[in-house]
């Protein structure tokens, strides 16, 4: 730390040394800062204050039957994009600047007004906006700061508007697209379905609860056919007990059967002789004809009713054995039914088993579908009933105002120039020349190195030193120093006093 203290006072004394170099430079770099700061031309400055409301009693009143919108993002929407070009170029022709101004183009007055224009909100949360520019015209600063508060006002006001028309139109294009998605997806589930009529029973497995009923039935139906079967095979060896008896109770059930038949056509021919007798005598051909075939008819009834009569115990028999032939033929329609039922169950069960390998995937693409289908129908819903509320928006944006703009203060002429500040300009200038003749300084001490301690000469020559020897100053050296400290303070005392006048022309204009 000792050594670099040092150091630091070595090379201030060489720059002591050389001070003469000091004093001409920063005069020359004052002088010429000073001119070039005299010749700026002056720049005046016409700002105005606008209060920006973004309060307002319908949004507690309509609570969430309208879509109140961000009039304070609006707000910082309309300043962030106040100071483009297109928006410049407008303010430009409105304020008629191309006539303010001869001899300068479009392009450059926007461009102007572009680096130039000021808009500062007034505190971090105020609702309060300045307004300002700048200008070297005095009428063109206030001309330009009156068109730019009409400008955002307008702006401001009209923006919401515009876009709420705008949103009301992407709401309807996006319901049009919803409506026409629902029902290209409503088609896509109608031709699932019809292409997998059987297999898609919606969700929670009830494809394998349907699989396991068949099953159950199918067990059930066998369970029955075998019964069936098993009270088939019974009657039919209750049958097969007596051949003979079954031979002598069907014979018995034919001649039984013959007189039956007997007996119809014996009635049938005494209805027909009744009818006869009304229309003919008893001596007619047709009479007497039809009396002698029933008398026929009936001694061939009462032959066969011989033959077949037999003792109670061959005709209880025949009973018995007829009775036990209707309950097998019976058995075996049931049979023959419940074999053709359980065949159409054994076939309905293999092909949901032979499908059961497919429902996972057509269950997964089934549920996929009606969740699209929800997911796009609750989209729908949702942009009706926001399209409902941009409806109610759009008449409450018609009718009143989201955006309250005040101008409190107004655009005013400027009388008397804001910059450029020429006393703080002088007073750089001055630092300014100081600094580069001290720089100066220290470079042609650098360039020129001078040994003043016998540390610093041990550390160059590498050997040590010795001694030193004293300089003894003469009363003429000393008279000579003295003089020269003396001009030197006199040409330092100059430039403060010149900084000083220049600092006083430039303050009091």
């Amino acid at each position: 730390m000792e050594h670099i203290f040092e150091q630091v006072l070595i090379q201030m004394r060489a720059v002591w040394r050389r001070r003469w170099i000091i004093l001409p430079v920063a005069w020359m770099v004052a002088i010429a800062g000073w001119a070039w700061t005299y010749q700026l031309p002056d720049e005046y400055e016409s700002s105005a204050r606008v209060y920006v409301d973004t309060q307002s009693l319908l949004d507690v009143l309509l609570g969430g039957m309208a879509v109140r919108p961000d009039a304070e993002q609006r707000v910082r929407m309309v300043t962030n994009t106040l100071i483009t070009r297109p928006n410049m170029e407008q303010v430009a022709r409105n304020a008629d600047l191309e006539a303010l101004l001869p001899g300068r183009s479009l392009d450059a007055i926007i461009d102007e007004l572009v680096g130039g224009v000021q808009l500062r909100r007034v505190g971090r949360e105020g609702s309060s906006y300045t307004v300002a520019y700048q200008h070297h015209r005095p009428e063109v600063a206030h001309r330009v700061t009156e068109e730019l508060v009409t400008f955002f006002m307008e702006q401001g006001i009209g923006a919401t508007r515009t876009d709420l028309a705008g949103s009301q139109r992407f709401i309807q294009r996006q319901l049009e697209s919803y409506e026409e998605r629902l029902r290209e997806k409503e088609r896509e589930i109608e031709e699932f379905r019809h292409e997998h009529a059987g297999l898609v029973y919606g969700r929670d497995g009830a494809f394998y609860n349907r699989l396991a009923s068949a099953a159950q039935q199918l067990d059930e139906a066998e369970v029955e056919l075998r019964e069936a079967k098993r009270q088939r095979d019974a009657l039919q060896e209750r049958l097969n007990e007596d051949p003979e008896t079954v031979g002598e109770a069907r014979e018995t059930e034919r001649g039984r059967a013959d007189v039956l038949e007997l007996n119809e056509r014996i009635a049938a021919y005494e209805r027909q002789l009744d009818e006869m007798l009304l229309r003919y005598a008893d001596q007619h051909p047709d009479v007497r004809a039809t009396r002698r075939l029933l008398s026929d008819l009936k001694e061939e009834r009462d032959r066969l009713h011989a033959d077949v009569g037999g003792s109670d115990e061959s005709m209880a028999g025949g009973l018995l054995q007829q009775q036990v032939g209707l309950a097998l033929a019976e058995a075996q329609v049931q049979v023959s039914k419940l074999e053709a039922r359980v065949e159409e169950l054994r076939e309905r069960h293999q092909r949901l088993a032979d499908a059961a390998d497919q429902i996972p995937e057509i269950e997964s693409q089934f549920t996929e579908l009606t969740r699209d289908y929800q997911m796009l129908k609750e989209g729908y819903e949702r942009f009706r009933s926001t399209r409902e509320r941009a409806a109610i928006t759009g008449d409450v944006q018609a009718q009143t105002d989201t955006v309250d703009f005040r101008v409190i203060e107004p655009a005013r002429m400027p009388s008397s120039p804001v910059a450029p500040q020429r006393p703080a300009l002088a007073s750089a200038v001055l630092l300014l020349g100081l600094v580069a003749g001290t720089g100066l300084a220290f470079l042609v001490a650098q360039l020129r190195t001078t040994v003043t301690t016998t540390r610093t000469l041990t550390e160059w020559a590498g050997r040590p030193c010795l001694g030193s020897i004293a300089f003894i100053t003469t009363p003429a050296h000393r008279r000579r120093h003295w003089i020269g400290l003396g001009l030197y303070s006199v040409a330092a005392l100059a430039l403060f006093g010149a900084y000083g006048v220049v600092v006083y022309v430039f303050a009091t204009g």
